[in-house]
């Protein structure tokens, strides 16, 4: 019996093609199976958080009406206008919606035990994948709903929408996956799911800020928004900003002193798109790799 090397090579070739197509089908199963179990679990969350987008947009029109009523005029311009529902609180609408879903993302199942117990045969890689999937979709739902209701109210009170809100609902689509990342991080190396939204709220409320004005005060930035890229909390003011640039992107500050000369304080509007562009991509990244690196040697260790 004769055998032929080439045509045995060929075989060896389709059988490794065979088994990488296995191997993507069982992958892409398996992140379906977990987005669509994902879904239904945090299905009460989702309509919590809506609620919660809800609050904040009718506390945003109660803001601005009453202003108006106050004899402060709306702005003539609608992308202005829109900037009010954006705001600081907008932020904070953001910190709070990526710590409920991601807060629990990872820490659950070392808290309750559950990661064997449901997905003995789903590799890590997977299941992280398919519940940042989900989650995502989730706030992003929020944030389509919450853009919606800001577009409706700009049309009765302008008749138009500024086609850059299209800039600003990319960004925020951006900066909260973003945040999502960075509680998952947190997730991946806490056993409480609670104290895992705590910490990622204090973390991007209070220590973001902190650092932020002690670049400040220390005069580090001088007119250098660079350091700044470093804090996740700084991308989220392209929200609002993105709607129109301005044309100077800091505000310096004078301090007159009792004694001595007067201090200089840089206050950043905004980072450029391109700036924000890559320090997201880099903050993302390098979250997700180390949220998966800590996953899975907690896993191995049997935590």
């Amino acid at each position: 019996m004769l055998f032929d090397p080439k045509q045995d090579e060929i075989i060896v070739e389709e059988f490794h093609v065979e088994r990488q197509k296995v191997g993507l089908r069982r992958d892409l199963s398996q992140i379906r199976d977990t987005i669509s179990f994902e879904f239904r679990r945090n299905l009460n969350r989702f309509i919590v958080i809506l609620l919660v987008y809800l609050s904040f947009f009718i506390l945003g029109i109660l803001i601005l009406e009453s202003s108006e009523s106050l004899g402060i005029p709306i702005p003539a311009d609608s992308a202005e206008y829109i900037k009010g529902y954006l705001d600081a609180q907008f932020g904070f609408l953001l910190i709070i919606s990526g710590a409920a879903f991601g807060g629990s993302i990872i820490a659950e199942d070392f808290s309750k035990q559950t990661s064997n117990l449901l997905f003995p045969k789903t590799s890590k890689v997977n299941l992280l994948i398919g519940r940042i999937i989900s989650r995502y979709f989730l706030m992003v739902v929020c944030l389509l709903i919450y853009y919606l209701l800001i577009c409706g109210m700009t049309i009765i009170k302008y008749e138009e929408i500024p086609l850059t809100i299209l800039n600003s609902f990319g960004w925020a689509l951006f900066c909260s996956f973003a945040l999502l990342t960075f509680v998952t991080m947190l997730s991946s190396f806490m056993r409480n799911t609670s104290m895992t939204i705590i910490s990622g709220i204090l973390i991007t409320l209070i220590v973001f800020e902190m650092v932020s004005m002690f670049l400040s005060m220390s005069g580090l930035l001088d007119k250098n928004d660079l350091p700044l890229l470093f804090i996740l909390t700084y991308y989220l003011k392209i929200i609002p900003e993105s709607l129109s640039f301005p044309e100077q992107r800091y505000n310096t500050i004078s301090f007159q002193m009792i004694e001595g000369e007067p201090i200089e304080i840089t206050t950043w509007l905004t980072p450029s798109e391109i700036g924000a562009f890559f320090g997201l991509f880099i903050h993302i990244g390098v979250l997700l790799f180390f949220a998966l690196l800590i996953y899975k040697r907690r896993q191995s260790k049997g935590e």
